[in-house]
């Protein structure tokens, strides 16, 4: 498994997804999201922003190239990841 906790990983909300501009990630009221880093299919690292220990955080993906990614969202309670689509 990818994610830490599976109920974790369903209480985490990415929207909108697919997206042309930025996306939102939202988890629960009692969890703290620390980062986020959104990866290309092969790996490498497109964008890493630094959590302010709240339960929401908004990305700009506007400058990126369409296609599908990968966002890891670090939390206090572990690590879910999603798969994210830039159109």
């Amino acid at each position: 498994p990818l994610s830490a906790e599976p109920a974790l990983e369903a209480s985490v909300t990415v929207s909108p997804n697919p997206s042309s501009d930025e996306i939102r990630i939202v988890v629960p009221k009692n969890i703290k999201i620390e980062s986020a880093k959104l990866l290309s299919i092969s790996g490498g690292q497109v964008l890493e922003k630094q959590g302010d220990k709240s339960s929401t955080m908004t990305l700009d993906i506007h400058n990126l190239t369409r296609g599908n990614y990968i966002l890891q969202i670090m939390t206090n309670e572990g690590m879910v990841v999603k798969k994210v689509t830039k159109e």
